[in-house]
């Protein structure tokens, strides 16, 4: 199987979203963000929408509860798994900041 194939034809292709309200924003350049639900245990993801044409996806670590795009900085409120070592049981939430100044310029 061409791998390569395969990412493209589900980059090109429709999306299923389970949107709820705030779960997505336009950045200062004019681009859709999109949270999406794929594998929110373990990680999460947003895909970027540049008017029509798919952008690009960012994958952030955790389950996403939300996020804001501010300037070239993507804060993501998160809910971390909970840990063997967990002494409440309750998952702990946090706020990640990742610089996305890259992937505004383009490069990844």
């Amino acid at each position: 199987m061409d791998v390569n194939a395969f990412v493209e034809e589900y980059a090109g292709g429709a999306k299923l979203y389970y949107l709820q309200r705030g779960q997505e924003t336009l950045d200062s350049q004019g681009r859709l963000w999109i949270s999406t639900s794929r594998d929110r245990d373990k990680q999460s993801f947003l895909d970027v929408y540049q008017g029509e044409e798919y952008y690009g996806t960012v994958m952030v670590r955790d389950r996403m509860i939300d996020f804001d795009v501010i300037g070239s900085t993507l804060a993501v409120l998160v809910e971390r798994g909970i840990g063997t070592g967990d002494p409440d049981g309750v998952a702990d939430r946090e706020i990640d900041w990742y610089d996305i100044g890259a992937f505004e310029d383009g490069g990844g």
